[in-house]
């Protein structure tokens, strides 16, 4: 019997990368403004820039979150315009965060699947980025959020599933985790035994051998397969 559903975040609940490059080109724009010249990066440039400090960095957790990354990358892409990393990275970091919430927003079928699930099941987020529905605006209520960079516990790793079953009031094989990624989310989610939902919205091929429990292409699948436990 399932009496939880955990859903991943970032390209689960809404589209992370094209909410991060529609910032970041937002980003770029303000900081022509500031200097009053082209921007010497494009969009592909800043997301190296952040994802070369994540691999020399990281892996994040406690001591380095994906705040501080965000933070670093436009320190250097301050110092690389001809500002100042420290006081001008701050200002681009802080536009950059305020944009996300304004451009931000979950898939359209993400709200009403998380509405009608609440009220059989408690529904949470499991998620090793930053993000939760509120910080888009939006209204869904969850009954537990799990962010892991705040407990030092990281998908695929079985304890922050458990800790997410913990905090829903039941046990590990009695939750549901629904997520894009075989390996953090369904390799994860099979470790411990809860059900696995991978969600292949493209429909690509698995070549892996991660075997998902249900594998949808949207999130409106989901209660029916509810149905069925």
């Amino acid at each position: 019997m399932i009496k939880a559903v955990s859903f991943d975040g970032d390209d689960t609940l809404w589209s992370f990368t094209g909410i991060s490059r529609d910032a970041i080109r937002l980003t770029l724009e303000f900081l022509e403004k500031i200097t009053g010249s082209p921007s010497p990066l494009s969009v592909e440039e800043v997301i190296a820039i952040r994802d070369a400090i994540e691999l020399d960095e990281g892996p994040i957790g406690l001591n380095i979150t994906v705040e501080d990354i965000r933070r670093k990358s436009f320190h250097q892409v301050a110092g690389i315009a001809g500002l100042d990393p420290q006081k001008d990275g701050n200002t681009l970091t802080d536009y950059y965060f305020e944009v996300v919430r304004e451009v931000g927003k979950l898939f359209p079928e993400a709200e009403p699947v998380l509405a009608e699930l609440s009220k059989r099941f408690k529904v949470g987020e499991i998620t090793n980025g930053n993000s939760t529905p509120a910080r888009f605006g939006s209204d869904a209520q969850l009954d537990f959020i799990v962010i892991a960079q705040d407990i030092g516990l990281f998908k695929p790793g079985p304890e922050i599933f458990e800790f997410a079953a913990n905090l829903a009031g039941c046990n590990i094989t009695e939750m549901m985790h629904v997520g894009d990624s075989l390996t953090n989310d369904v390799q994860g989610a099979n470790s411990v035994g809860a059900v696995s939902v991978w969600l292949n919205a493209n429909g690509v091929e698995n070549e892996s051998d991660i075997q998902p429990d249900h594998e949808i292409r949207s999130l409106s699948e989901i209660p029916a397969i509810l149905d069925g436990y």
